[in-house]
């Protein structure tokens, strides 16, 4: 069972968890309607970069999840403010312990009719029930993304009339391990609540859509600690997702497995950003250089598999930890993958920041956001303000 929506009146005090796949945050947000979520406080903890195996990994990010939960209430309730109740509860899980996939569904009327709440959640329920792709036990979210009237997008279909009406759905099945231990862990801080679950794809799907523009064709590419997921999205839909089990932790262990991966990580992002020209961050450089075939044919693999029905949009739409943002965006960049492109072109690359996300989130005073969390924030928060 999942927890309900509250309803927004004159603001909600909201959890949102993050759980990704070598680390867990939590974030005490005020979300109010139409405007952007106030982030209360805010906690992420990192696993170390060491190599474990899927049990130890899973433990370790449940108990990750609950050291974040119980650092990030600590802090709301001691800051100087009036402190409320947390009112709901959402989760965000992403790869590699969640696979999405989207579904249509749609429905034909001799005469214009008026569409119904109750209508939609019977497209998306037909939907579900056509899809053999995923094993419903392990069902995580099934989330309407698009509507269509007539063959027109629209965000407010209900009480709108119509010939036809199409809904493509969202489904997300989780890692019923993980999902016990993340459960476990929520229980321990909030237990008076349930939690609602949501999918990283949901939240780039949703931030997408909420973009100024046309919502073009695109390759989303997310790599978090221990994987990356691939997931190309034509016509507001997710049609291909690919996890391949190459990540951040795992290229810092490639650069330099006797180093201390922390330290690693830290000269890859002054690297990056022009800021280092020590001998250790040449070094570093010279490392990273030498494994660039190896991720060009990690990422490849997952790139042709993607592609093995139809060939990727150009644009990519890149997101992962911060510190990797400006090398991984510029190897993206740089790397002709052409080869798997319905232009033979290499791809547009766009990574996005906290920053970038400020029209739906906003961060207290001393309050680090990560881009992970804040997209999380993100979308909860603009699920609630259109409830």
């Amino acid at each position: 069972m999942q927890g309900k929506r509250p309803k927004i009146g004159r603001g909600q005090i909201v959890a949102i968890a993050d759980v990704g796949s070598g680390s867990a945050a939590l974030a005490i947000v005020l979300v109010s309607a139409r405007r952007a979520a106030q982030v209360l406080s805010a906690t992420r903890v990192v696993l170390p970069i060491e190599v474990r195996d899927r049990e130890a990994t899973v433990a370790r990010v449940g108990a990750a999840l609950e050291e974040a939960s119980e650092k990030a209430l600590a802090a709301y309730r001691s800051a100087d403010q009036k402190v409320r109740a947390v009112e709901a509860l959402y989760c965000v899980i992403r790869a590699p312990w969640v696979r999405s996939t989207t579904a249509r569904a749609q429905a034909d009327f001799r005469e214009e009719t008026a569409i119904t709440d109750s209508m939609l959640s019977s497209l998306a329920k037909r939907a579900l029930d056509e899809n053999r792709a995923l094993n419903i036990a392990n069902l995580l979210e099934a989330s309407i993304v698009n509507v269509k009237l007539n063959g027109y997008s629209t965000t407010k279909p209900e009480n709108q009339r119509a010939h036809a009406v199409t809904v493509t759905t969202l489904f997300s099945v989780c890692d019923p391990a993980l999902e016990m231990a993340v459960r476990a862990s929520l229980q321990k801080s909030f237990p008076h609540l349930l939690p609602v679950y949501r999918s990283s794809s949901l939240s780039i799907l949703s931030l997408l859509d909420s973009r100024p523009g046309p919502n073009e064709d695109h390759l989303a590419i997310e790599v978090l600690g221990e994987a990356t997921t691939l997931s190309v999205v034509r016509d507001g839909a997710l049609t291909h997702q690919q996890v391949i089990p190459e990540g951040v932790h795992t290229i810092i262990r490639r650069v330099a497995p006797q180093g201390i991966p922390e330290e690693t990580l830290n000269l890859v992002r002054m690297i990056s950003t022009g800021q280092c020209a020590t001998a250790a961050c040449q070094a570093i450089q010279a490392a990273m250089a030498k494994i660039e075939p190896e991720l060009v044919r990690a990422f490849g693999e997952g790139m042709a598999e993607c592609a093995s029905r139809r060939k990727l949009p150009n644009a990519l739409f890149l997101t992962t930890q911060d510190d990797m943002t400006e090398w991984l965006g510029a190897f993206f960049a740089r790397i002709d993958f052409g080869q798997f492109t319905r232009t033979t072109q290499p791809f547009v690359v766009e990574t996005v920041s906290p920053a970038d996300l400020s029209d739906h989130v906003l961060a207290g005073k001393n309050i680090t956001l990560d881009t992970g969390l804040a997209f999380s924030i993100a979308l909860v928060n603009r699920e609630l303000s259109r409830a």
